[in-house]
């Protein structure tokens, strides 16, 4: 566990690591490691699909001091997991279908794919599945990240930003993934 906080608050890390995820996802498809990515793709459908239940569900404001996009105020609880107050990710897929972030059958195919995610993880030694039927899974996975990335971009429709704060913002990431990596023992 790292002693000091790479970032001043937790949307900062939370936005950062999606980044992150992001970097990662593209080293685990490069390298062939299915099942990273497909953990991967878990974690970063689900950060979308936070992001944009926090848009669709926050409120308007005006001088109000908070988490905030434009002029919405966003619910801490989607951005941060602590031990009070947090969202499971089938809870957020619940709070997407009915707050119409995703439709019926993405919200069927996000069920069934977090499923087949569980299986792997937690029962890849005892079920039958087989390293073969990831590439499929990760084919669908890709279609939804694609879209809801579309999705979110569209939503959140922020200012451009300069070069060097999108050079500072990158070697951030790269500290956040360096750290992993020392951490894991898996630096190169």
């Amino acid at each position: 566990m790292s002693e000091e906080p790479l970032f001043d608050n937790f949307f900062e890390n939370f936005t950062h690591s999606c980044a992150t995820a992001r970097m990662l996802l593209q080293k685990a498809h490069d390298q062939g490691n299915l099942i990273e990515g497909l953990i991967l793709y878990a974690a970063l459908t689900d950060a979308f699909l936070r992001n944009m239940v926090a848009i669709k569900t926050g409120t308007k404001t005006s001088g109000h001091k908070s988490l905030r996009l434009d002029d919405i105020a966003l619910d801490e609880a989607f951005f941060f997991h602590d031990e009070k107050r947090w969202f499971t990710e089938r809870q957020i897929f619940q709070m997407a279908l009915e707050t119409e972030v995703i439709d019926e059958n993405e919200f069927k195919q996000l069920n069934e794919l977090y499923s087949f995610r569980n299986r792997i993880v937690h029962r890849f030694i005892t079920s039958y599945v087989s390293y073969g039927d990831l590439a499929p899974k990760l084919v669908e996975y890709e279609g939804l990240y694609n879209n809801f990335f579309k999705k979110l971009e569209a939503m959140e429709k922020g200012p451009p930003i300069s070069d060097e704060e999108r050079n500072a913002m990158h070697k951030r990431i790269l500290r956040k993934i360096g750290r992993q990596l020392k951490e894991t023992g898996t630096e190169t």
